[in-house]
C-alpha cells in the first residue's frame, strides 16, 4: 500500500511536470512572456538635466534613442562613460597602438545624427568594465556638476537592473528609466541570444539584491562600531 501511494505521488508530480510544459509550449506569450515583462521598466520622460547612454557597443538602439529625447528638448546634454580601457588586460602594447573606447562607437553614432559635439559628455571612467561601476562614475560626475535629474537610457531588458542600480548609487539624483528597442524581446525564449539576455538579467539582479543586503548589514555593523566608539569615548 506504501509503494502504491509513493508511486501515486510520483505519477501525479509528473503529470503535473507535463502539464505546465504543455502550457509554456503552447502559449509561451503568457507564460515566458511574464519573466520578459517583469524585467522592464519604461517611465514617461520628463525635463532633465543630462540623458544618460548605457553603453552597449553591440547594439545601436540606446544611442538612436538618446538622441530622439535630446531632439525633443528633454536635456540639453548626453552623458555616458567613457567605458574600460581595454589596453589595460594586455602585458604589452606596441607603441603608438590605439584601441577604440566603448563610448567611441556611440560618439559618433550621436554625431551623426547632429548631435553637436558640445552636447556630447564622456565620463573617463577606465575601470568600467560593468554597469555599476558605469553607472558610479557617471553618477559621480553628475554629483560635481550638479544635476538632479536624468533618463537612464538602455536596452529594454536591461531597465530593470539598471535602475536598481542607480539608486543605489545615486539615492539623491532622481531618475527616469526609458527602454530603447529590443528586437526579438517580445518572443526572447525562441532565439539563443534571447534566451540569454534574460537568464543574465535575472542572475544580474539575484546578484544586485545581495549587494543591497550586504551593504545594509554592512551599515548597520558600522553603526554599531561607530556608537561603542562614541561610548568608549564618553567614559
Amino acid at each position: 500500500m506504501l509503494f502504491s501511494s509513493e508511486a501515486g505521488g510520483i505519477i501525479g508530480t509528473l503529470l503535473f511536470l507535463l502539464f505546465c510544459a504543455a502550457v509554456i509550449f503552447a502559449v509561451p506569450q503568457y507564460t515566458l512572456g511574464l519573466l520578459s515583462a517583469a524585467l522592464v521598466v519604461d517611465d514617461e520622460p520628463a525635463q532633465v538635466d543630462a540623458i544618460v547612454i548605457l553603453l552597449n557597443p553591440g547594439s545601436p538602439a540606446r544611442t538612436i534613442k538618446a538622441a530622439e529625447l535630446y531632439a525633443e528638448g528633454l536635456a540639453p546634454r548626453i552623458v555616458l562613460a567613457g567605458g574600460e580601457d581595454l589596453r589595460s588586460q594586455l602585458d604589452f602594447v606596441p607603441p603608438g597602438f590605439s584601441w577604440p573606447r566603448s563610448s567611441d562607437a556611440n560618439v559618433q553614432g550621436l554625431q551623426s545624427l547632429d548631435i553637436p559635439t558640445s552636447s556630447i559628455v564622456v565620463v573617463d571612467s577606465p575601470e568600467a568594465y560593468d554597469t555599476a561601476h558605469e553607472l558610479t562614475a557617471v553618477a559621480k560626475r553628475c554629483r560635481s556638476e550638479g544635476w538632479s535629474r536624468v533618463i537612464l537610457v538602455t536596452s529594454a531588458s536591461h531597465t530593470r537592473r539598471a535602475r536598481m542600480i542607480w539608486r543605489r548609487v545615486a539615492p539623491r539624483i532622481d531618475e527616469y528609466t526609458v527602454a530603447a528597442p529590443q528586437p526579438g524581446f517580445d518572443h526572447w525564449w525562441s532565439s539563443g541570444r534571447g534566451r540569454k539576455a534574460v537568464m543574465y538579467e535575472y542572475g544580474a539582479i539575484v546578484k544586485e539584491l545581495c549587494r543591497k543586503v550586504a551593504d545594509f548589514f554592512g551599515s548597520v555593523v558600522e553603526t554599531a562600531h561607530e556608537r561603542q566608539a562614541r561610548q568608549d569615548l564618553s567614559e
